[in-house]
This record gives structure tokens, sequence and C-alpha cells, in this order.
């Protein structure tokens, strides 16, 4: 048997062989329609494209016996696609013709969609433009009179953007200056599609009623001026400006200009300017005809320099005049005149606070360092007693117990001390009640701080290893400020928080404590010129731990510790009241941002009695404790890490009833750089 084909050949695709683009009048685009099999042609059918108001049809060309037919179509003028398809899916047609596969069934000729898959469109990105540029208007020089070197401008807008290619000629404009022709020549090009003409006034030229252009045409002078495709202009002139208010002057003139009066600070470098005097071939000559004299730089140059008298913030304005003509060849210019106002500095309390913030927020920072470091250390204190009372076991209850220590070296003075009340609760808890006083100088900037502390504590023992214990307080400190500014600090804050002691191990020791606390200051002070007050809270929170222990070799015992304790304050933004030359601003603020202070310390220290008892019995100890330090003091601008070495030499006495003691330590620190020694003497007596 035979088979029988009864299948026509359908549209597969529309596509181009032509490469992406752009394509101008005149230019070729091929156009493939590619079928389900191989057909033959008869005739010449047609394939109709959307080019915009005229859709050009295309005829076929050649692919007779193949599954591609070719049509091509060549760019019209005033065709335009942004992207180059057929009109509808009826595109194709016979005219005439036949297209038929071999077994002579006739093409089904749908096309795609436009735009859809397989669509010319979708399958290539041709752009078509065949509309030539034309001149949409053109804005002609401001109405005046235009003298000796000044210039015309003319901007030619066009319908698109336009391409110049000058290798040949630059493109020009003819005007009518008088009864002479002159040319405004092609310079730039303004946002795509606006050419610049320029023409210059030259010497003698003039023109009493208005310019004109010669010919209502650009002069392309053989230079390309085409759009992006590559379509040569209309040259055209389209919508010119009114040109009868633009009048020309070309006769040299001359007029001295002192330019506009100035108003300066005192003590400025103040520049005269003559640029804008008119005239050809021009010296000038400079003379000052009133106020306090100054000195010109050069009385002859075109902008000579001086400076302005210094004035105090309580003088009145300074007027200084200054007298200038301008010469060329024979003739000298009618003289001109500038006013220059000199003010005097003005000098407000909002001035002084800015030009003095940084050491306002050093005070600010040091006083919370102060601060923070006073509440670390009562926090140390404060858990080391505690351990005290863990590693003893049962204590006896207190009533009061007082101490107190000095401390003295090269630089600062201090004393303090410390009381301390104990009572157990029948469940078990302990409520210890304690605190720190302490009175500090330094001799260098000669501030002062005397700061007291106090706690409330409930304390238990939650096993035989563990004690817990949280606590509530307050510190009332008052600081003596000096240094750029001098005054006084008082500071009211209230703190809480939790500490425990863990052993590890027999003799090992883990403890901690972690605190929060808020902070109300009163601050005033002043630096002889700007006097600040200032009522600002700021917020703290601590953070301490150690590990120590004892070892006990044969008659002494060394007790090793390593102690990390990090502090923050918060001082955040501070808003001040201050007065500076009479005057009363109370919108002052500074950001003083933040200060943390973290400390590392390792210290073994060696205990060794001096009458032979057991260290724990010992009337007389002799201690010997040498140690690592690392600290890190961070402010909102500063950041400063030291790391250093030191030791502590010293003597314990105990009275044989246990209720005298008297310490006395040599200390010595080598840090930065820098050695620090001082000297402590306490006495502590329990009543």
């Amino acid at each position: 048997g035979s088979l029988i084909d009864t299948t026509a050949p359908t549209v597969t695709g529309v596509s181009s062989s032509t490469t992406n683009g752009t394509y101008k009048a005149g230019e070729t685009i091929s156009v493939q329609v590619t079928f389900s099999e191989a057909v033959t042609v008869t005739g010449t059918p047609q394939l109709t494209l959307e080019t915009g108001t005229t859709d050009q049809v295309l005829n076929y060309s050649s692919g007779s016996g193949s599954t591609v037919l070719s049509f091509t179509y060549t760019v019209q003028a005033g065709d335009t696609s942004a992207d180059l398809d057929y009109v509808n899916t009826t595109a194709l047609a016979l005219n005439s013709g036949t297209i038929k596969d071999a077994a002579g069934n006739n093409a089904t000729l749908t096309l795609p969609v436009p735009g859809a898959a397989n669509s010319l469109g979708n399958t290539q990105n041709i752009v078509v433009d065949g509309i030539a540029p034309t001149v949409t208007s053109v804005t002609v020089p401001n109405a005046r009179t235009y003298t000796l070197g000044q210039t015309l401008t003319f901007t030619v807008t066009f319908s698109e953007s336009m391409s110049v290619n000058a290798n040949n000629g630059t493109p020009r404009l003819a005007l009518v200056v008088g009864t002479t022709t002159v040319y405004a020549n092609y310079v730039t090009i303004l946002s795509g599609s606006s050419l610049v003409f320029q023409y210059t006034v030259q010497t003698g030229e003039a023109d009493e009623d208005g310019i004109a252009l010669m010919v209502n045409l650009i002069d392309g002078n053989g230079a390309l001026i085409r759009d992006t495709a590559g379509n040569t202009a209309d040259p055209t002139l389209n919508s010119v400006d009114r040109l009868s208010g633009v009048f020309v002057n070309g006769a040299p003139p001359l007029s001295a200009d002192a330019d506009a009066d100035q108003t300066v600070a005192s003590g400025a470098t103040v520049t005269l300017n003559a640029t804008d005097s008119i005239g050809s071939n021009l010296s000038y000559l400079w003379s000052q005809t009133s106020g306090t004299t100054v000195h010109l730089s050069d009385t002859t140059a075109m902008q000579p320099s001086f400076t302005a008298p210094t004035l105090d913030v309580r003088d009145q304005n300074e007027t200084l005049i200054f007298s200038l003509v301008v010469i060329s060849g024979s003739r000298i210019s009618t003289a001109d005149s500038v006013t220059i106002t000199v003010q005097p500095p003005t000098a407000t309390a909002a001035t002084e606070f800015s030009d003095k913030s940084d050491a306002i927020r050093q005070t600010l920072t040091d006083d919370a360092t102060t601060g923070l470091t006073s509440a670390l250390s009562a926090n140390q204190a404060m858990v080391q007693d505690a351990k005290g009372r863990f590693v003893a076991g049962d204590t006896p209850d207190m009533a009061l117990n007082l101490d107190g220590s000095f401390e003295a070296n090269p630089v600062s003075v201090s004393s303090m001390g410390n009381f301390f009340g104990q009572s157990t609760q029948g469940n078990g808890t302990r409520q210890v009640v304690f605190g720190t006083f302490d009175v500090q100088r330094d001799d260098t900037t000669g501030a002062s701080t005397a700061t007291f502390n106090g706690k409330i504590a409930w304390e238990r023992s939650v096993s035989e290893t563990t004690l817990l214990g949280y606590f509530i307080g307050g510190d009332l400190a008052r600081s003596n400020i000096a240094g750029s500014f001098t005054g006084d600090q008082d500071h009211l804050g209230i703190t809480a928080g939790g500490y425990a002691v863990h052993e590890m191990a027999k003799q090992l020791y883990l403890d901690g404590f972690v605190s929060v606390g808020a902070g109300r200051n009163n601050l005033t002070m002043d630096d002889g010129v700007l006097a600040l007050e200032s009522d600002y809270t700021t917020r703290s929170a601590t953070f301490g731990m150690s590990v120590s222990g004892v070892i006990g070799p044969q008659g002494y015992e060394i007790w090793p510790a390593l102690a990390l304790t990090v502090g923050r304050t918060w001082i955040d933004t501070v808003a001040f009241t201050g007065t500076a030359y009479d005057a009363t601003d109370n919108t002052l603020s500074l950001d003083a941002g933040m200060v943390t202070l973290a400390n590392l310390t390792f210290r073994p220290e060696f205990r060794v009695p001096l009458d032979g008892m057991a260290v724990t019995k010992s009337l007389r100890l002799i201690t010997l404790a040498p140690r690592l330090i690392c600290q890190q003091t961070t402010t909102t601008t500063t950041t400063a890490q030291t790391c250093g070495g030191g030791a502590e030499l010293g003597l314990q006495t105990h009275s044989a009833d246990g209720t005298t003691t008297a310490s006395a330590q040599i200390l010595s620190d080598w840090i930065n750089g820098q050695t620090r020694t001082s000297g402590q003497l306490s006495v502590e007596m329990r009543f």
C-alpha cells in the first residue's frame, strides 16, 4: 500500500537573519518565515509589517523548496517601530501565488500572535527609525546689548536625541550683525537633543536695531547632524524666538567695577575683586579712602587681599572703604568704590559651649569613671567579705565593725573606711549591713571626691558549697571639679544586684557579682567665661568574677586569685543651662555617650607568719603579692588599653583579744611605662 500526505504545512515561527539593532531609512532587513516542512512557492507572497503610520508590505524573495521563506524589507522614510513585528496573525498573504508542500497541500498561513512566542517581535530585537529629526524650537540670547567679548548663545532643540560628527566641518548659524554676516559655531549638545551655538562679539561690531538670522537653516558646513539611528536631520529652524531686542555694541568700553560690598569677620583674609571691570588691556589701581589703615597685598592687582582688623567681642563694627580705577592705554575710568564691614566676634554661650565641648565631655566622663571605679571596688569588697564569711562558716552576729585606711602617692591622697554589721534570721538567712566611705584628692588637678556607699544584703548558704545573696543600696558623692573647669557635682544613686560564692574544690573558690543602678547628678562648673549648670541622670551596670584558692605549704600560705571586673555607665545626652557674656542659653546639650571599664588581675599573695604560729592563728603576718594587671577604659571617643605588673608588701598585726587589727602596705605598679607607688596604713576596731 502507499501513504497519502494530507497534512498541510504550518508556520512554526518568524525571525530575522538581520542583526538586532536600530535601522534607519534606506537600510534593509531580511525576515524569515519557517514552516513545519519544506514548501514550494509560486508567485510573490507578501508579509505586512507594523511600521507606524504606514504599514510596509514585504515581497517574498527566496527559500522555495525549503522550510524557510525569506522576505526583504527596506526601511522607508517615516517608518517607525520600537520592536519590529508583523501586523497580525494573518499578515502573511499569497498575493495570487501559492505555498504548498511536496504532496500539494496548501500551507496554513496563520502566524504566531505578534509579541508571543516564536513571533518576530519575540525572537528578535529590531528597532526601526525612519523618521528624520526636526527642529522643535530655537532659544536665542536674552534681549539686551552685548558688548565686546560677550557671548551670544543659541540653543537649537530637536525632536529626538542627536549626534554631531564634526570631523569635516563645524555646524553653524548664519547671523546678520549690522550689515555683516557672522557665524555662531556649534559648541556642544545639551540633554542629548539640544545643539548649542555661540558667537563672541568682536571689536567694532554694532547692531542697534536687533540682529537677525540670515536664513532659517542650520549650515552643516561639512558636518553630519544625525539622530541615534543615523537619520540626517532636517536643518530647517522652526519656532525661532524673537531677535529684535538683541543688540550688539563692540566698541571697547571702559568701566571700573569694585564688586559688591562685603561683611567679614574680625581678622579675616579679605579679597577685593575687579574682575567685572570692562575694558581691554586693563591695569588696575586700588586705594583705601576710609577706615583703619590696612596693607593691600598689591594695589595694582585685579584681586588684591588684606587682613581685616582684629576686634574684641565688645567692639563696634569697623568700616573700610576702597576705591578702584581701571586704565586702558591713555584712558582712565571713573572711580568705583567698595565698602568692607568688619564685624567683631559674636561670642555666645552656645559658641563657647561648642568650642569647649571636648573639655565638658571629659569632665562628665572623668566623673563617671570615678563613680564606676568606686562601684566596682565596693562590689568586689562586698563579695570578698561574703567569701570570708562563707569560708569561716557560722560567724557570730556583729552590731558594728569599723575600719579605715589612708593612702598617699606622688600625685594623690585618699582616705577610706567601711562599716559592717550582721544579724541572722530564723530561716538561716543572714541580713548584712555594710558600706564604704572614702575621700580622694588628685594633686595634679586639685580635684577631690568624697563618696559614701551603703548596702543591705540578704545571704544564705543554699548548700555546703554555695552561698547566694542579693542586695539593695545607695551611694552619695560630692566631687570638687578642677582643671580647665572648676565646680562641684553632687551624685545620689541607687543600686541593686546579687552575688554568689561557690567552693569548686577544697580551698578553691569561684565568686562573682552583678548589679544595676541609676543616679541623679547635679553639676555646676565655670571656666571664668562660661558657667554651666545641669541636672542629669546616669545608668550603670557592673559585673565581676574571680577564682581564688588557698595553698598551704608548711610554714606559710599562698592565696592566688584571678579576677575580672567590667562596668559600664551610660551618660547619654546631657542638657545644660549656660551663661556667657551676660546672656543665658538653656538649650545647650551634649552627647557624652558611655564609659566602660574592664580590669583583669592575677594576684598570688604569700602570707608568712612572723611568730612561728599557723597562718590562721598568727598575730603578726608579712605578706607579699606580685600581680599582673590589664586595664581597658572606653569612652565614646577614646579607647585606652594598658597592661603592666606590680607588687604589694604588707605587715599585719592583731591584738591577742582579736578586737584590733593594724596593717601597713607598700604598693608599686608598672603600667604603660609609668611607675605608681603608694602606701597604706589601716586600723580596724570591733565593738
